[in-house]
């Protein structure tokens, strides 16, 4: 490809020069994007398409039941209540004090100094890293002496998000609103965040027990529709045609 340069003498009339490189560089991308756009025209089109369905999505949004936010609001302050103690009772058994179950450098202190389990490393972006994220812990857990505290640590974390989401913003009429992004994954699922107004949150992982504040319009029904180990039964009905062999399936 032809690449425009600004070392050219523009007092020598070499401004021409630099013009054309610039139009043979533009005609060049213009053909790569016609044959891209060509490619990816199905994909276009099918979001094109989903523009006007998914701007009516973000307007109607999802009707909330505000007793059953409100209970399960206490519900779960009260459940963090029992395993912030529980987490305290254990901390403190082991080092005298208390624990914050968010803090990282105070869960590294707790586990890998006081506790003497062995540092587990993780690599992000090809840097090396002791993070305390859920799959740290995890592996911690494998430890008899901190299965007990990591337990409880993972449900208040749970826990902590179930309130979170139970807390977000609604609307004044009484509806969880979203922006979703129609191109936003490379599987070219939607992904979703809070509303252009800031109210509501991503409406994608909302978990089963939290699915219950939500409910339909009037002479409407919800309904949760999965394709349940579609993979794996898929796999099972290729061993059975290919092979005749049915026992996975």
């Amino acid at each position: 490809m032809l690449v425009a340069t600004h070392e050219l003498d523009v007092n020598s009339g070499s401004e021409q020069v630099y013009c054309g490189m610039d139009t043979c560089v533009t005609h060049e991308v213009f053909d790569e994007l016609i044959i891209k756009r060509k490619e990816a025209e199905p994909a276009y089109s099918l979001e094109l398409a989903l523009q006007g369905p998914v701007l009516e999505m973000m307007l109607r949004g999802w009707r909330i039941n505000p007793a059953a936010r409100e209970l399960g609001i206490q519900a779960t302050k009260i459940e963090l209540e029992r395993l912030d103690y529980i987490i305290q009772t254990l901390a403190n058994a082991v080092w005298d004090k208390g624990l914050n179950p968010g803090s990282g450098p105070q869960l590294k202190e707790l586990f890998y100094e006081r506790l003497a389990i062995t540092p587990i490393a993780s690599y992000v972006k090809g840097e090396k890293k002791f993070q305390m994220n859920r799959d740290v812990l995890e592996q911690i857990e494998d430890y008899f002496q901190a299965r007990p505290i990591v337990n409880a640590i993972l449900a208040h974390r749970d826990l902590d998000k179930t309130l979170q989401v139970l807390e977000t913003e609604v609307d004044n009429d009484w509806r969880m609103r979203t922006s979703y992004n129609i191109g936003g994954t490379k599987a070219a699922r939607f992904s979703s965040s809070k509303s252009p107004t800031g109210s509501g949150t991503n409406l994608q992982n909302i978990s089963e027990g939290l699915r219950h504040i939500f409910i339909a319009d009037p002479g409407y029904r919800l309904y949760g529709v999965d394709a349940e180990q579609s993979d794996s039964r898929m796999i099972g009905f290729m061993c059975g045609v290919l092979f005749d062999d049915w026992r996975y399936l």
